[in-house]
Formats: C-alpha cells, structure tokens, sequence
C-alpha cells in the first residue's frame, strides 16, 4: 500500500457508534445554520433529541456500515456519509508517523526540519504532507506540526479537497498495542461521492489511549460546523468521552455541549445524565440517558429503555414537570 493511501485509509479505532453523519440525495450542501436557543415543546422535542444525539456520532462515530474508513489498512473508504472527524483525524497522526518514518528511511531530503512527502491518489489526483520537524529528530514526535493536502484527491469514487492541520501533537507507542497521543486538528476540508457532500471547517482537539483491549477517546472543540447535503450541524463546546473494549465491542460514551442544526433553526444545549452503553454488533445503545435544554428552560429527557425503545419527555414551562411523555423505536426517534 503506497504512503499517500494509508494517510487515507488506516485508523486507530474499530466501530461502534452506528447513528451516521451526512444527508441524502446529491446537492452543494446548506449554509450554515447559527441561532439562540430554541423553545422546546412536544411539536419539536423528538427532533431536538435526535439532533443533539446524532451531533455527537457525526463527530465521534460513523454509520455502522461504514467499515471502509475504519478497518485498519482498508483499501478505500465506504461512503462520505461514513465519514468520522476525530476517528480519520487520529489516523491521520498514526498514518503520518509511518510516512515520515519511511520518507526518512527513502532518504527524503528535509529543508530546515521540514520534509516534504506524498503522491497520486488511487483514483486521480494527490495528497501531500508536510511535517515541520521541530526538534529535527526525523520522526512525527511533541510539538511537530503535520499538514496534509488534498487536490483532487479520489479515493475508489471519494472526492477529497482541502486541508487539515496537524498540531499540538504528543504520540507514543504503536497502534493496537500500546499507543496514547493527543493532538489538535483544523479542518478546511470537502467529501463528496456519487450521493452525499460533506464539507467541514473548524477545529477538534482529541486525546486517544489504546492499550491493546480497551480504546478511550475524548474530544473537544470550540467550533466544528459539517454540512451536509441538506443540512447543517455546528458543534460550540463540545466535550466527549468514549471508550470500547476491542475484544468485546461494549463501548460507553457521555459529555456535554451546544448543537446549532439547520433542522432546529437554532441551538440546543445538551449534557447526558447517564452514559450510552452498547454493543457494537448492535445497531443502537442499549442504556443511557440526556438531558436537552432550549429557551426559557425548557427540556427534553431522553432516555434509552432498551435495544428497540426510547422515551421522550418534554418540560415545555420549565416547571419541573414533564407534562409530555412518550415511548417510540429508534426507527420512530431517528
């Protein structure tokens, strides 16, 4: 496999979180969607719910059949709706200490500690690297910054333009063994294929400890807006902890922040009262609980009742009552 594909296709985590990120049918995407909080009522509240559950997967996890941009070394991504900011990003600080690691073995020249690598992508077009050695030790190491470049990059019918940097960085140990790294990355980056377009622009800072059983990722970020065909999601504050057992697939995940989305016309703010726990063999968490707030105190509890069932109440007054109480599918929810 050449270095520019794996700086596409490896990654660190296996899946789990199985609601997706992106929108149907073809289009240039929606501007973005920027407001106050909204009212909360029983004509909105499953929605709000929706939204800020599946804000949180667009970040941290992908659509469960989306295996392409998870299995390590994998050949090409699945689709665009597959696509996980803070899982490719951690790839992309692992696929970059093996780039630079085999540009300095190739005897790539460095110009002041910086190395210069790259190449054609496997369906047209390239991606490039840039790491700036800051202790000129030759390797991706504390306090590097890595860019890479996309033009026209296609992946096996993904489109690939723009950039992502690369900063803060601390990595040490190898992947799936015994591996923990952090890092900060800025996207200004377009997806597309033959259905979905993805577009994000902001930033990520991730921290990621991988013992060979059990992977942890926490995630925050000031602001990441990913918009899609037909709408479009912004993330402020956000704060997310999630862990799985690579052997048994359980994973939990909790953490709070404020979602703006086009199909709110505004913001909500959210904070889990219990983690989601589940198994990654299964489409859905089986437990776990959400607090979601909107204008004037308002709120929706959502609460996972098992594998297929979800209950939805709705504190329109902020009186402490939540006068508005139903139990639905996830197919009903989402």
């Amino acid at each position: 496999m050449s270095c520019a594909l794996r700086a596409l296709g490896s990654v660190v985590l296996c899946s789990s979180l199985v609601l997706g990120c992106g929108g149907g049918g073809g289009g240039s995407g929606v501007g973005n969607s920027t407001g106050a909080l909204v009212p909360l009522a029983s004509s909105n509240g499953a929605t709000a719910g929706d939204v800020a559950v599946d804000a949180v997967l667009r970040a941290v996890g992908p659509t469960q059949d989306a295996s392409g941009w998870l299995k390590p070394g994998a050949d090409a991504p699945a689709t665009v709706a597959g696509f996980s900011p803070a899982r490719w990003a951690v790839a992309q600080l692992v696929a970059a200490r093996e780039q630079v690691a085999s540009a300095v073995a190739a005897g790539k020249p460095a110009t002041q500690a910086v190395i210069n690598d790259g190449g054609p992508c496997p369906s047209g077009g390239s991606v490039s690297l840039t790491h700036d050695d800051a202790d000129n030790d030759q390797q991706v190491s504390t306090g590097d910054t890595v860019r890479l470049s996309f033009s026209g990059c296609n992946v096996f019918g993904i489109s690939i333009q723009g950039q992502v940097l690369l900063d803060s960085i601390v990595a040490n140990g190898a992947p799936f063994a015994d591996f923990s790294g952090s890092l900060r990355v800025t996207f200004d980056l377009h997806l597309g294929d033959d259905q979905d377009f993805l577009a994000l622009d902001g930033t990520l800072s991730l921290s990621v400890l991988d013992d060979g059983t059990v992977a942890s990722l926490s995630i925050s970020t000031p602001s990441l807006t990913i918009q899609g065909n037909s709408q479009a999601t912004t993330l402020t504050d956000l704060s997310i902890s999630y862990a799985e057992n690579m052997f048994t697939g359980g994973y939990a995940w909790s953490g709070s922040g404020t979602v703006t989305d086009s199909r709110l016309g505004g913001s909500v703010a959210f904070s889990t009262l219990q983690a989601f726990t589940g198994q990654e063999s299964s489409e859905h968490p089986s437990s776990g609980a959400m607090l979601i707030t909107g204008a004037n105190g308002s709120k929706v509890r959502i609460t996972v009742m098992g594998p297929d069932a979800v209950r939805v109440e709705i504190d329109a007054d902020n009186d402490g009552t939540y006068e508005d109480s139903s139990t639905t599918t996830w197919a009903g929810f989402d």
